[in-house]
């Protein structure tokens, strides 16, 4: 049986390129996990797909990252027109957790950061989550 358990989306406006990536764990006993990507465009009617295996020890070196981790429930306030809007979400059984933010996440969002551009990167992809205070550090 197939089980997402950790989806990273994220909607880009005015034509920019969107993805979504799924952490997909597979099998009981000796559990297996790949990365299932699409990406799109606005003005394309067809999305790139791809699979992508992952090593076990490496995800659960993630997932073992995140158990410890601590994050606001209550998100600041962040308006804009163009960007994109990121969601980390997170799935066990029935219970689900999901974090959204505008552009780039709040610092203390830093954790979950760094485990959507572990994705990306194990995904292949070009894009990179950043936190607010490291851009306007630049």
């Amino acid at each position: 049986m197939n089980e997402v358990i950790a989806k990273l989306q994220c909607d880009a406006s005015l034509g920019g390129e969107s993805y979504r990536v799924q952490l997909v764990r597979s099998g009981e006993d000796a559990p297996r996990y790949c990365l299932k990507t699409k990406v799109w465009t606005v003005s394309a009617r067809d999305a790139e797909k791809s699979e992508t295996g992952l090593q076990p020890e490496t995800v659960e070196q993630w997932l073992q990252q995140l158990s410890h981790a601590t994050a606001p429930v209550t998100p600041t306030a962040m308006q804009g027109c163009d960007g994109a809007i990121h969601r980390l979400s997170f799935y066990n059984g029935l219970n689900e957790t999901h974090f959204q933010w505008w552009q780039q996440a709040p610092e203390p969002y830093r954790v979950l950061v760094n485990f959507g551009n572990s994705l990306l990167e194990a995904a292949g992809l070009d894009d990179r989550l950043a936190v607010q205070d490291d851009v306007h550090a630049l």
